[in-house]
This record gives C-alpha cells, structure tokens and sequence, in this order.
C-alpha cells in the first residue's frame, strides 16, 4: 500500500494532463498468447506479478513486434494498443488480476511505478474491456464497473475493498477512468462487436 501512495503522491506532484497517446498500429500478432501468459502468471506468486507481466511483455514485443528492449514509452502504447484483446477466457487481464488477488502488483507497481515516464500525458489506459458484467456476467463492463462491483462484495475483506475504493478514485481523478456507459458510442459498439459468444 506503500507504493500505492508513493505512486499517487508522485502523480499528484505533476500537473496530469488526460490525454492518451496511442499509435494507429493493429493488434499484435499472438496477442493471445500475451494473454495465457499473463493469466497463468496470476495463478503463481501474487507478489511477482509486476516483475513476471513486465518480463513476458518485453519477450512478446522481442518475438512479435521485433522491438528489444522497449522504453516504458513503448511498453505503455503497446499495452493501450492491445488492451481490448488480452483476455483471459472473457475477462480482460486487468479485472482478472482483482480475481486473484494480484491487482496491487499489476497496477500500483508495473503500471504506475515502473512505467512512470515523464510525459505526464502517457500512462496505461484502464478502461478496458471485460466480458464479465450484467446478469449473465457476460457483457461488456470496463475495468471500473468491475471495481465498483468488487467494491461493494462483502466477501471481500475491508482492507481489500478499502485498496479498491482508492484505485476507483486515483483512477477516475488522474488517469480518465470510465465506466462502460461513459465510453464513445463507437468504443461501446466496438465492444458489443468483440463480445465473445
């Protein structure tokens, strides 16, 4: 949690502009594959969670992207490039790593830690697509709609929903956080068209 508030102490000391930089560039080749990754590295230490993400990330940008040794720069555009697509069976890796208890490690230190840089402009985008909301638990939400829910589950023990509310604010505060109705009209029936079967 210590890191957490470095992290957001840090950001808070820099004027965050909102405005995200991505490259027109497709989807990666075997992006799929990033995924299984980094989904079975949740099922292994939570606490290694960062260091093991970022390691399998730089190895896909070697192999498919023919990038070696990216910048944070890099890894960050990749990752918003490709947010959409790195699921774990229907959930997007983000919301899975809440599943598993790895959602410090994910955001707090691979995302807001080791990829600070200095354009305050350009950090991981969280609001991707997940297939695990409504009733059916099979429509789109975004990463947000899933915290709220979590958020609220008293399964989850108060220090775990008190980690989750604080994310909820740093995240709809600095860094554009939106839930699923709050998206563009084309990011929603971009999301309604990937929606698995």
């Amino acid at each position: 949690m210590t890191r957490f508030i470095v992290a957001l102490t840090l950001l808070l000391s820099s004027n965050l502009s909102h405005s995200m930089q991505q490259d027109d560039v497709g989807i990666s080749k075997k992006i799929g594959l990033l995924s299984e990754a980094i989904c079975s590295i949740y099922l292994k230490d939570a606490t290694k969670v960062a260091k093991s993400s970022k390691a399998a990330v730089i190895r896909h940008m070697d192999k498919y992207e023919n990038i070696q040794n990216p910048t944070p720069e890099q890894i960050i555009r990749f990752l918003n490039r490709n947010k959409n697509h790195m699921l774990c069976g229907n959930t997007n890796y983000m919301v899975e790593s809440f599943r598993h208890g790895a959602y410090d490690e994910l955001f707090n230190i691979f995302f807001y830690e080791e990829l600070l840089v200095e354009d305050e402009g350009l950090y991981v985008d969280i609001n991707a697509i997940s297939y695990t909301g409504g009733v059916t638990e099979n429509e789109p939400e975004t990463v947000l709609d899933y915290m709220y829910r979590e958020v609220k589950r008293e399964s989850r023990s108060k220090k775990s929903r008190r980690e989750i509310q604080r994310l909820i604010e740093m995240f709809e505060e600095y860094f554009n956080g939106k839930r699923f109705g709050e998206l563009t009209d084309e990011e929603q029936a971009a999301a309604l068209e990937r929606k698995p079967n």
